[in-house]
């Protein structure tokens, strides 16, 4: 496994990601597009509990506390006013990218075939070099269901092919 591309493709979820969010306000991203579903802001919090969660599994210490983050796991039932604020989460997500691409570029392939302690998927075998691709690929399907949030909010779409 490469680092390289673990980087990029963090790198591109990350692109994706801030573009997606260009212009949403806080009270657009506490929108609910139909009940129950997945609405922006709890999105954007799940991806930054998830990166919380897996600095730790590359040696890293997360400047976050984990439980700043418990609204942001598994159901997005977040109450109006429990949330963190938009801007916030986007200033977490930034700190913490940054982070984890810095610390991505100083593993080894040691490092990276080295058994994984968990498994969302359930394999058996799971290295932290497959659950970090595991992880770049959650965040580029978050990053989409934004942009879809996006459209379906009225915005316009960023992402276009020339």
């Amino acid at each position: 496994m490469c680092t390289d591309l673990l980087r990029s493709q963090l790198g591109m979820s990350a692109y994706t990601l801030d573009e997606n969010l260009k212009g949403i306000t806080h009270e657009e991203s506490m929108r609910r597009i139909e009940p129950g579903g997945n609405f922006i802001n709890w999105i954007l919090g799940h991806i930054v509990r998830t990166q919380v969660e897996i600095l730790p599994l590359i040696g890293v210490r997360s400047p976050y506390p984990l439980d700043e983050f418990s609204l942001y796991r598994g159901d997005p039932n977040v109450a109006e006013g429990d949330e963190l604020s938009l801007g916030e989460l986007q200033k977490r997500y930034g700190e913490l990218r940054t982070l984890l691409d810095q610390s991505i570029g100083n593993l080894t392939a040691e490092d990276l075939d080295a058994p994984a302690p968990f498994s969302p998927t359930g394999k058996a075998d799971e290295t932290v070099g497959t659950l970090l691709a595991t992880i770049a690929y959650h965040e580029g399907y978050h990053a989409g269901q934004i942009g879809m949030l996006r459209r379906a909010l009225g915005r316009p779409g960023v992402l276009k092919v020339d």
